[in-house]
């Protein structure tokens, strides 16, 4: 992967302070060939926990609950199963970002039941007037630093 990163931790205690500075709250992102979805991120159980619906234009909503402690949590899937995640706040400078350096959430997600890793991450533009996240995920096809994307 083409880009410079580095975890800094102390955005993993104040949600609201991300948030701020990456203007995230109600945003929409364009997924390439299945349309538009609406992200809405809020304190759902406690203030280290953050539900995310994903709610698409046309389908149904997705639902996840993201632990923001830097601790591993899991996540249920019907088509892969248990999912076990770790969410990391990064500073994020990429070929797609026009390298400028971003503050990013990046999940690293592992299941039983698939191979490899998966690592997405998600971002938006500064100065940007409507918000719209950008995303990138990745598959980590062996422990070596080869990585496909899809």
């Amino acid at each position: 992967m083409i880009g410079d990163w580095l975890l800094i931790s102390e955005y993993s205690d104040d949600m609201e302070e991300f948030l701020r500075e990456i203007g995230l709250g109600l945003m929409k992102r364009k997924v390439l060939n299945r349309g538009t979805y609406t992200m809405k991120l809020d304190h759902n159980i406690d203030e280290k926990k953050v539900r995310v619906r994903i709610e698409p234009f046309i389908g149904p909503t997705q639902t996840m609950y993201w632990d923001l402690s830097g601790n591993l949590f899991t996540e249920k899937n019907n088509e892969v199963g248990t999912w076990i995640n770790k969410l990391e706040f990064i500073r994020f400078k990429h070929i797609k970002t026009n390298n400028n350096n971003l503050l990013a959430i990046n999940i690293t997600r592992t299941s039983d039941n698939f191979p490899g890793k998966i690592v997405e991450t998600r971002w938006t533009q500064t100065n940007s007037k409507y918000g719209f996240i950008k995303y990138i995920r990745y598959r980590y096809v062996n422990l070596t630093n080869k990585a496909a994307t899809f």
